[in-house]
């Protein structure tokens, strides 16, 4: 159930794989891409199947769909040699706004009497958490390019450790 982001890392991961072992010319940057795309669509998929029903909730899911079909075409469009993170980060904004009603769905019907036995609640407290700082060094990812090597090479060298 809670395995969605899981599944993306491990998607695109094998997809990465893959691709090394096949000896695919393409940029690791492309896989970043993949994965936001991936991670979108499962994790929006739980999150509108968890709070949302009826018309709505295929509205909401033909939206989501909409916008990580834009979110592909805009990334070809743009180059598929880079990270699209401004496009990325508009993906992120919907998960900000699926979450916030996934919180008021939870406390509204409150069919856990403590909130914090709920799954459903805590996956999304700690995915809103990662989506906040995630969709804030997106929206700033070009002006740190630009303007802060220093601050660039210490995220670089984050991300080398945690990958």
């Amino acid at each position: 159930m809670h395995l969605y982001y899981s599944w993306a890392s491990c998607t695109a991961g094998f997809i990465g794989y893959l691709q090394h072992q096949l000896q695919v010319p393409a940029p690791p940057q492309w896989n970043s891409n993949l994965f936001v795309v991936i991670e979108f669509f499962l994790i929006s998929h739980y999150l509108i199947a968890g709070s949302l029903y009826g018309l709505v909730q295929k509205i909401v899911a033909l939206s989501s769909y909409i916008l990580a079909a834009f979110f592909v075409l805009d990334t070809i469009s743009k180059s598929v040699q880079e990270t699209n993170y401004e496009t990325a980060s508009w993906l992120y904004l919907v998960f900000i706004i699926l979450l916030i009603w996934s919180f008021y769905k939870v406390i509204r019907d409150i069919e856990i009497v403590k909130i914090e036995r709920s799954p459903f609640f805590i996956f999304c407290a700690g995915f809103l958490l990662y989506v906040a700082g995630a969709s804030v060094l997106m929206v700033t990812w070009k002006y740190l390019q630009k303007n802060d090597t220093d601050l660039e090479e210490n995220l670089k060298s984050l991300r080398r450790i945690l990958n």
